[in-house]
């Protein structure tokens, strides 16, 4: 790496990025000197480029392509457990020392706090290993544009004049940091992002259905194709027509793949060091507790290369590492920053930022998707929440929803205008089993779960 901006190492060949990562590492570094010129020993500092470009298209035409890019500066000031944070867009030397001495002036006039401070150095990732996450598209607007209008026309092409596109489109943007603290950590990382969309809308005996389909991965190639993009959101939206509502069904519910990861995400939530320690949560002291099957493991591996959620360090620069957050159905991990770690009397788990890649398995699990509808035999498949919400201290569940009535494993129709309730906590302890149909939704790796029991009601 060269030291200057504009000019940066033949790595970065077909990224959208301007500025090196070692101009980064020059502006954490002058932060960190102002700061202690002002007396301020304890000191974080995060600097930010992130550049790329989203188009949209509609009616077989242009709707918008936005090339964009954008700095950004974080500092924060422990001060004898006061804590000041400020933000900048700007590097240029004079917005960085008014940032440093804002944030200053913040911590002098806040309460302190004996949690807050810098993470402990034991527990950083001083000269842990990097993680590949750097892969330009090398891919220019016009690109992303005719990508966009293949998923389009391979969308109406499937749905035959029965469906039109409401929107296609392609993203893809480029991520390069530098974080640093007054402990002498100091360290910097690129990362890549690319995204495609497509959404459909249809008939349905006067009425509409939409649906839609997305592909996000760090490799541009990794994608799914257009054609395949286009042609599955169009098959989704025309599987929901003619849908129909259920009368009131108390029993099994397999929620599918694609929509599964948001029971992970009621779990994690529940796991959060603030939640914990302020026992906002359905479940307090959740170490040790059993919240799953025993046969269901939930694992978080933040060191995965090319992981959507990876990360060698969190943003307090606490290395990451592969744990289990449920093991055998047991909570055996939480999600702990350094200041609620603290709270709790325990340590980071590197977790300032949220969780890393997780994953959800069954040891057992049941099979494909067609083998999981087998197993439900006569009930709901849920395929899509449309709203609700989940009380976070008592678990009390009630979302609104839609999917498929099965009879003997079999699709029998499209069902809407649906609610499933429950508490989250039994819904959790009702898990049968998961799929082999593993999908990834963000951060999350989860197959279709069969539940035992949700309560159903129709419209």
């Amino acid at each position: 790496m060269v030291n200057h901006r504009g000019q940066t190492d033949p790595g970065d060949a077909g990224s959208n990025l301007l500025t090196s990562a070692q101009h980064m590492a020059d502006v954490a570094q002058s932060v960190i000197s102002h700061a202690r010129t002002m007396g301020v020993a304890d000191i974080l500092c995060a600097v930010e480029e992130m550049a790329g470009g989203t188009v949209r298209v509609v009616n077989r035409s242009l709707d918008s392509a936005v090339r964009d890019g954008s700095y950004s500066l974080s500092v924060t000031i422990y001060d004898r457990g006061r804590t000041g944070q400020a933000h900048s867009q700007s590097l240029a030397a004079e917005d960085v020392r008014r940032t440093v001495d804002h944030a200053r002036a913040i911590a002098a006039q806040v309460e302190p706090d004996e949690a807050a401070g810098l993470a402990a150095p034991a527990l950083m990732a001083f000269d842990t290993p990097d993680i590949p996450l750097f892969a330009p598209s090398a891919m220019g607007m016009d690109g992303l544009e005719d990508r966009a209008l293949q998923a389009e026309e391979s969308a109406l092409e499937t749905g035959n004049g029965a469906l039109r596109v409401l929107e296609a489109g392609m993203a893809s943007h480029d991520r390069r940091w530098a974080l640093a603290t007054s402990q002498g950590f100091l360290r910097t990382g690129s990362s890549s992002f690319h995204q495609s969309w497509c959404v459909a809308l249809a008939g349905n005996d006067g009425a509409m259905v939409r649906d839609a389909w997305q592909s996000q991965d760090r490799h541009f190639q990794a994608l799914l194709s257009p054609e395949a993009l286009g042609a599955l959101a169009a098959r989704r939206t025309l599987d929901k027509r003619n849908a129909r509502p259920v009368p009131a069904w108390n029993g099994p519910v397999l929620i599918d793949a694609t929509v599964a990861s948001s029971l992970v995400g009621e779990l994690c939530a529940a796991l959060g060091g603030r939640a914990q320690h302020q026992r906002a949560t359905f479940l307090p002291d959740a170490l040790g507790q059993t919240v799953l099957p025993d046969d269901i493991d939930l694992i978080e591996e933040p060191l995965e290369p090319f992981g959507l959620a990876s990360r060698a360090y969190d943003g307090e620069g606490v290395a990451g590492r592969t744990r289990a957050i449920v093991e055998g159905g047991v909570v055996s991990g939480l999600f702990l920053s350094s200041a609620s770690a603290r709270k709790l009397g325990m340590q980071s788990t590197g977790s300032a930022d949220g969780y890393g890649n997780l994953t959800l398995s069954s040891r057992q699990p049941g099979g494909d998707q067609r083998q999981m509808l087998t197993r439900l035999q006569r009930g709901l498949w849920l395929t899509e929440f449309l709203g609700g919400n989940v009380n976070p201290v008592t678990g009390a569940y009630s979302k609104a929803a839609a999917g498929f009535w099965v009879e003997q494993g079999q699709v029998a129709y499209p069902v809407h205008n649906l609610m499933v309730s429950g508490n989250i906590r039994d819904i959790l302890r009702g898990v049968v089993t998961i799929g082999s149909d593993t999908h990834r939704a963000g951060a999350v790796r989860t197959g279709s779960i069969l539940i035992e029991t949700l309560q159903v009601t129709g419209g």
